[in-house]
């Protein structure tokens, strides 16, 4: 196992995943909703926003897993954030030796496949990763990519602007603090005006202003002398000026004991700037109003936060509207559709608007009457649901045009109350109408295949067991005429060599279908067989009729290779690839055969190579396996022995295969499982 390597910037890439103070914290929405979405485009059972820390991966959201971290040196994550700007993609992790030892790929966990995005900040920092993880090995494709780098760009706007709104209430906490320290005091907080950390103004009841800070002052750059001859409308942006002033006068009057309002404030070089004020009055010795004094917060930074929230938001309204599948949020205590992408149009013919007008009435109106009673049970399923666990039903929808279409929905937990109770599902549905079709399509062929195959049955019957005693007979009344002829002439022994000889041919045929039904109706008994010793046996007994020929037989076997299976059918496959290569020797050049043994993980491979005569396979190809089929005609046969070799080989849960040139030659492949 190969661990992670340590970027070259460690240091200050912890440094900067500490700035987040986001590592042990609770749960938040936000992100969960990133590894749902990421696990349904990707086709996951596993997502995660995993943040890579000083020893170990910790999960901020996960999707299909337990752990809330594990080990730095076990992690992919670790290996993922080296490339900040590149997915980092294992499609096997059992072939790839850098994991295929790792505990999480061996262990129970058994990670088969791992993509993850680097989750990088806009200093180039890669914080940890948004990773989808199978069980089994696959490959992402463009599209998939695509989305899973969008999703992980929006964790890190994300986790971004968690960090500004905690910097934000860190700020507002101070602002709320200090409003109350200056009603406590009078009028002599000279040094605690330049002193706090927000813009301070002091204005008479008029407006005028007296005082103001540093703060202030390097936030719309005037000075101290500029700003005491304006006043705060004219430091308002003009469309606020109104709800500023009515505020100051409900505060005059004693209507209201100090008031907060956003507002957008002038600064020097005509740009504006958002503040947040909160005024109160300093009153006099008589308790009356004498001064207003204002603390003003720049939120500037605020609002481009609510501003990527919004993006954000946008982002995700997006992704769900270019994913093809239904996406929809619904509310089991009203009974009613509370969202849905555009995808329901094309897939029901219904707007979203006309949907959450039904309300109550969309499954009843929708719902086919046989699906209904399993629909409502599914809801009961999910309101059971642990989270992040999914409940899958099937069924039936009306579309607009009156047809139904069948649907595959995937629901989970999307909202509790104070209870504990589920009051909102998530949910994604996919058409799956045509997958229906075929499905019944593919029945109705099973079952004219079965006719057919019974058919097949009952005519090999009659042909191996019903004509057996009629080729008999011909054959006795045949010897009995030969006995009777007394002229026998070359025309009269020509004509009984060709009756003899065509009897041979529909004897030969007649065995060879016996021989075909009985390895169909055959219970196989598997006996554990040394593979090189028995094709050394096999080859010895062959030997000997090769040498006739002047034929070369080459051997490449590996030794010590165990096989469970049928002693019988495995000599008789061997055999008679064996004397096809004999009997289709080329007659231009030297018989040469090749048989090879090999261990291939868990399975046998076989190799049986001459350079005999060979097929054309792009005329043959489809029918090389079939009955009664013959390549080449200088040799008695009768086309049924392939097709044997091909029933022997599939009756021991095998495959074969054969590749074959004109007069080059032929090479037959069988694969067997190993004990």
């Amino acid at each position: 196992m190969k661990k992670p390597d340590i970027p070259y910037n460690e240091k200050t890439r912890q440094a900067a995943l500490d700035s987040y103070q986001i590592v042990g914290t609770l749960p938040e929405q936000i992100f969960d909703d990133a590894t749902y979405i990421a696990s349904q485009i990707c086709n996951t059972p596993i997502a995660l926003v995993s943040l890579v820390d000083k020893d170990r991966q910790w999960f901020k959201s996960k999707v299909g897993i337990d752990a809330d971290e594990t080990h730095r040196d076990l992690s992919f994550c670790g290996h993922a954030i080296n490339t900040p700007h590149q997915i980092f993609e294992v499609q096997n992790t059992k072939e790839d030796k850098r994991f295929s030892d790792n505990p999480l790929v061996a262990g129970d966990l058994n990670i088969g496949f791992y993509a993850g995005v680097p989750l990088t900040n806009e200093n180039e920092m890669a914080l940890g990763t948004l990773c989808v993880i199978d069980q089994n090995p696959k490959e992402l494709n463009e599209q998939q990519k695509k989305a899973l780098k969008a999703l992980a760009r929006d964790v890190v706007y994300k986790i971004e602007a968690r960090k500004r709104e905690l910097e934000l209430e860190k700020k507002s906490q101070i602002n709320t603090e200090l409003l109350k320290k200056l009603e406590q005091t009078n009028f002599r907080f000279q040094s605690l005006i330049e002193s706090a950390p927000l813009g301070i103004v002091v204005t008479d009841l008029k407006g005028s202003i007296i005082q103001t800070n540093e703060v202030l002052e390097n936030m719309l750059e005037y000075s101290k002398e500029e700003f005491q001859k304006m006043s705060v409308s004219k430091l308002t942006y003009s469309a606020d000026i109104n709800k500023t002033k009515l505020n100051m006068k409900k505060l005059i009057e004693g209507k209201v004991k100090q008031f907060t309002m956003e507002k957008r404030y002038v600064a020097k070089d005509g740009s504006l700037i958002w503040g947040r004020i909160s005024s109160a009055f300093v009153p006099d010795s008589n308790g009356h109003p004498a001064y207003l004094i204002g603390t003003i917060e720049n939120i500037n930074e605020e609002k481009q936060v609510k501003q990527e929230l919004q993006r954000s938001k946008n982002f995700l309204s997006k992704i769900t509207n270019i994913i093809p599948n239904i996406i929809y949020v619904f509310n089991q205590k009203t009974m009613s559709n509370e969202y849905a992408n555009r995808e329901i149009g094309a897939t029901l013919g219904y707007s979203v608007e006309e949907v959450q007008e039904l309300g109550e009435r969309l499954m009843p109106s929708l719902c086919h009457p046989d699906d209904l009673n399993r629909l409502f049970e599914h809801f009961e399923a999910v309101a059971r649901l642990e989270d992040e666990t999914v409940a899958k039903i099937e069924y039936r929808m009306k579309h607009k045009d009156g047809i139904y279409r069948w649907l595959l929905s995937e629901d989970t937990v999307f909202e509790r109350n104070g209870e504990g109770l589920v009051v909102k599902q998530l949910g994604v549905a996919t058409d799956i109408t045509e997958l229906k079709e075929v499905q019944e399509k593919l029945s109705e062929q099973t079952i004219q295949l079965q006719k057919r195959n019974e058919d097949l049955k009952q005519f090999t019957y009659v042909a191996t067991h019903d004509l057996k005693s009629p080729i008999a007979n011909i054959k006795g009344f045949f010897n009995l005429l030969k006995k009777e002829v007394k002229d026998n002439t070359p025309k009269v022994a020509m004509a009984f060599k060709h009756i003899e000889k065509e009897i041979q041919n529909f004897t030969t045929t007649q065995e060879g279908l016996t021989k075909a039904i009985k390895i169909r109706e055959d219970k196989i008994i598997a006996d554990e067989i040394e593979v090189s010793k028995l094709l050394g046996e096999l080859i010895d007994s062959a030997q000997s009729e090769i040498e006739a020929i002047n034929g070369d037989l080459y051997l490449d076997m590996e030794e010590g290779i165990l096989i469970k299976t049928n002693l019988v059918y495995f000599k008789s496959i061997i055999q008679n690839l064996i004397s096809n290569a004999i009997k289709y020797r080329s007659p231009e050049r030297v018989l040469k055969l090749k048989i090879a043994a090999k261990k291939n993980k868990n399975k046998l491979n076989i190799c049986v190579e001459d350079n005999g005569l060979g097929i054309d396979l792009e005329l043959q190809r489809n029918r090389i396996f079939g009955m009664f089929n013959r390549f080449h005609h200088h040799s008695e046969g009768s086309g049924m022995g392939l097709y044997i070799v091909k029933s022997m080989v599939e009756k021991l849960n095998g495959n074969i295969t054969i590749e074959s040139s004109v007069n080059k030659g032929t090479s037959f492949q069988i694969e067997l499982k190993l004990l």
